[in-house]
């Protein structure tokens, strides 16, 4: 890692800044093709879509032909908004980003075997800015492999303002306990002591447990140590490992 205003870490800064120019330019030619411009919102300070049809804007990333079937395009497009703060903080001058890396970490699948064909993933704690929120409302997420943009899919995500366990904010995690639920109501007659989680995540299904099943022991079997990890460091997840 780099302090603050090294001599690489402003060199990198520089270097994003190109890729981002470069992604900004092939993202405005993709919305020029279907009829669609950047503009600023001088309201919000914010970039906006326009239809040169209608004449009609949005501050959500139209959905585009091209972009069908394609998330990279998509991610392009929502790249956008991206690159602009949401705010900055009165006090401590921070901006609000829409989307903030806390980790990013390249990870192997647990075959480490020399001739493993396995093909390397990564692993990625983003947090999500709640746009019309304030400066601390976010959710954090949990994302395995590339970014799919806002509305892409995610491991597990929760509130970090939130204590774990109070609700479950995927619908993942929400029909992962729903089923547990109907299971034990179809039969009053089972009592069970222990329920066994097949994979971690962000630890949200096992936290939930925990408060809404205190009398049940939890048992999760994760195969990821960057999981594990990432649930420990960012999620708050408590738990002992065997």
């Amino acid at each position: 890692s780099c302090p603050e205003n090294t001599e690489a870490v402003v060199a990198g800064g520089d270097a994003a800044l190109l890729v981002l120019a470069e992604v900004a330019n092939a993202a405005a030619s993709f919305l020029q093709e279907e009829g669609w411009e950047v503009a600023y919102d001088e309201d919000t300070e914010r970039p906006i879509f326009v239809d040169e049809k209608s004449g009609m804007s949005q501050s959500a990333p139209p959905a585009l032909e091209r972009s069908r079937g394609d998330w990279v395009v998509g991610v392009m497009i929502e790249a956008l908004t991206l690159i602009q703060p949401l705010d900055v903080d009165e006090q401590t001058h921070e901006p609000r980003w829409p989307v903030r890396v806390l980790r990013h970490v390249v990870c192997r699948s647990p075959s480490e075997a020399p001739d493993s064909n396995d093909t390397p993933t990564s692993l990625s704690v983003l947090d999500i800015a709640v746009e019309e929120g304030g400066f601390d409302e976010r959710t954090r997420v949990l994302v395995r492999g590339a970014w799919r943009g806002s509305q892409g899919d995610v491991e597990g995500e929760m509130d970090p303002n939130e204590k774990p366990g109070t609700a479950l904010d995927s619908w993942r995690d929400a029909t992962v306990f729903a089923a547990l639920v109907l299971g034990l109501a179809a039969d009053s007659k089972v009592k069970p002591k222990r329920v066994l989680v097949l994979g971690l995540r962000c630890g949200a299904v096992p936290a939930f447990l925990k408060r809404f099943l205190p009398s049940v022991a939890v048992d999760v079997v994760e195969e990821s140590a960057a999981v594990v990890s990432a649930a420990r460091d960012f999620f708050r997840a408590d738990f002992t490992e065997e």
